[in-house]
């Protein structure tokens, strides 16, 4: 089988670090996208929400309602959902609609950007660096001092414990980091900013978990957007069969991938060009 390199418009990011590299050559060059579906759907309508809220504070404009702002993003993702997926985000709708307002209660910073696009070149690297934060805060008021916070959204069904976030959502803190790592660069300074993951919790009280942004995590967000520069360049796509996401209710490329890439015991060994 020949490498196939990605496009070289394709640049890097934090969600291209998939957990296997074949399921991110289905995405990336052949253009299968994930399907819209209820878990990916509920964190979008959840953050949609929050987002209305912050703009109509922003332009002290009373813009979209939050119901109206949940049904709009549900009617944009519904269009790419099968009707089952569609209905049971409809049903589910009153408990993330409950959970965005007791997020919106407890805001405890002033907002000073949404949906923040930027892009990093970086030394060595082939390709750019692009990513985007959902909300750049600050809680400097009353004492004007500039204390920034990089928040990202999440959403859960039911509430994270202190140890499963630092056991189980380790990708959390690396797109953090690689959050950090920018305003770094772009305000020239050694000291991260405060950064957060805000959970919305369906029905229930939100919840928020620190990220500590240490030279170590900063080296990891780099060290695995190198390595990505150079599978994307090389067309390199180690599939992960023994991962736990290896499975037909996390990948939607499961059933091509396995079909594609198997290989007969005859084909095995043809591939065998010399015995000592």
């Amino acid at each position: 089988m020949q490498p196939t390199p990605a496009p070289a418009s394709v640049g890097l990011s934090h969600s291209r670090n998939s957990f296997c590299g074949m399921q991110g050559k289905y995405q990336i060059v052949d253009g299968i996208r994930k399907p819209e579906n209820f878990i990916f759907a509920r964190g979008h309508v959840a953050e949609a929400i929050v987002q209305a809220h912050l703009n109509n504070v922003r332009t002290k404009v009373n813009g979209l309602s939050l119901r109206e702002a949940g049904f709009a993003e549900m009617e944009k993702r519904g269009k790419l959902m099968e009707t089952t997926e569609l209905d049971e985000l409809h049903k589910h709708f009153p408990q993330i609609l409950v959970g965005a307002e007791q997020y919106i209660n407890t805001i405890d910073y002033d907002m000073e950007d949404i949906g923040h696009w930027f892009t990093l070149d970086i030394k060595g690297f082939t390709r750019p660096i692009r990513g985007q934060i959902d909300i750049i805060g600050n809680r400097g008021y009353p004492c004007g001092k500039n204390l920034d916070v990089i928040i990202d959204i999440k959403y859960q069904m039911k509430p994270l414990t202190d140890s499963k976030f630092k056991r189980d959502k380790k990708e959390w803190h690396r797109q953090l980091g690689l959050y950090a790592l920018y305003y770094m660069a772009a305000n020239q300074t050694f000291t991260a900013p405060l950064c957060e993951v805000h959970v919305i919790v369906a029905n229930g009280q939100p919840q928020v978990f620190e990220v500590q942004v240490t030279e170590e995590l900063l080296y990891k967000v780099l060290d695995d957007q190198h390595n990505l520069n150079v599978r994307l360049d090389a067309g390199y796509w180690p599939m992960a069969r023994e991962h736990r996401l290896c499975d037909p209710r996390w990948c939607h490329v499961y059933g091509v991938c396995h079909e594609e890439n198997f290989l007969s015991t005859p084909d095995l060994i043809d591939l065998v060009t010399n015995i000592v």
